[in-house]
């Protein structure tokens, strides 16, 4: 049977130079500061138009609105879209994927299938907000 030995490890190694450590500072606050202003370039160039709430039911809505994309490129982005009551209550939400042509201004049709409440008496649903899922780990 073979025998396996551990090898002796001392952790006295070479220590990285502080000059090496700042400059690996620098260049990781470096990149998260592009990487914000990025974001903020990509929130700014797509636009959400005349967003309404159309065929309004006790238990489904249809949400309407118009996708303005500003940038030289085709893309997948994640947008959630929240209801609100005549109160200005949070009555639904729903995550979904639009997928958005370059340089183009596309119109949207979107079910929203199961409200969290029923809606009361005197309640209608009054509008609809549209805002852009980012992932962050910041």
């Amino acid at each position: 049977m073979a025998l396996f030995q551990k090898p002796e490890f001392s952790g006295k190694g070479k220590k990285a130079p502080v000059g090496l450590k700042l400059i690996l500072m620098i260049a990781v606050i470096f990149g998260l500061w592009v990487r914000s202003c990025w974001k903020s370039y990509e929130r700014d160039s797509i636009q959400f138009e005349n967003v309404r709430v159309e065929n309004p039911t006790q238990v489904s809505a249809d949400v309407y609105f118009t996708v303005v994309n500003k940038t030289i490129q085709d893309k997948k982005q994640s947008v959630i879209i929240k209801v609100y009551t005549s109160k200005g209550e949070l009555i639904a939400s729903k995550m979904t994927i639009i997928e958005i042509t370059a340089k183009s201004k596309t119109a949207y049709l979107k079910v929203i299938d199961r409200f969290d409440k029923p809606l009361g008496k005197d309640e209608h649903l009054e509008k609809a907000t549209i805002e852009i899922f980012q992932k962050s780990f910041l």
